[in-house]
């Protein structure tokens, strides 16, 4: 799911929320001293992670790779700053959104910073983080599947036998929608900065 600002740029909801956290954290002697290649920050992250309201579970390479058929262009649902998403099929049926962030784009105490407060985030109008992948210098995000597409697709179809644009009752209530969910960050996460564009 996502969003197009000006000039045709797609944003997702997940791309917005990154993009506006600015937090700094300090890297402790004791954590660049660990003997893993990461220096037991992603460790260390995992267990403040799992302490949060509701679990983000790190999520095996294997897995993720399996369910999109090896990140293939096939499963690719969107593209934005922040990396490339791709459909993922579970075994079990379930279908989920995992963003493959482009590599090296965060140091690993940047990442965990933001896996907390990703993790955190519970409103109706925000879409939750489920999960986490880290596989040497790739980063991932997971999410539900939101099987109806992206907003900007619904608000402008292109394509012949496409559904017709929204009805301006309809997108006026998605605009609400959009409002509540940025209106409630701007409120209630004081670790999220809104940076206007």
């Amino acid at each position: 799911m996502g969003v197009y600002w000006g000039e045709g740029k797609k944003i997702t909801i997940s791309e917005m929320m990154m993009s506006m956290v600015k937090r700094k954290h300090k890297i402790t002697d004791d954590d660049q001293a660990g003997s893993s290649p990461t220096g037991g920050l992603l460790e260390e992250g995992v267990k403040e992670i799992s302490m949060l309201e509701k679990r983000v579970t790190r999520m095996s390479y294997a897995d993720l790779n399996d369910a999109t058929d090896n990140f293939s262009e096939n499963n690719v649902i969107g593209q934005g700053k922040m990396g490339m998403l791709y459909k993922a099929s579970l075994p079990n049926g379930y279908v989920l959104a995992v963003k493959k962030l482009h590599d090296s784009q965060f140091l690993e105490e940047q990442f965990i910073s933001e896996l907390k407060i990703l993790g955190s985030l519970r409103h109706i109008n925000v879409l939750p983080l489920l999960g986490f992948c880290v596989e040497s210098n790739q980063r991932f995000l997971v999410y539900n599947y939101m099987p109806n597409g992206n907003l900007y697709d619904w608000l402008h179809p292109m394509e012949e036998g496409q559904e017709k644009a929204m009805e301006w009752g309809v997108r006026v209530k998605v605009a609400v929608g959009l409002a509540r969910g940025l209106a409630w960050l701007h409120q209630n996460c004081h670790t999220v900065k809104i940076i206007p564009s």
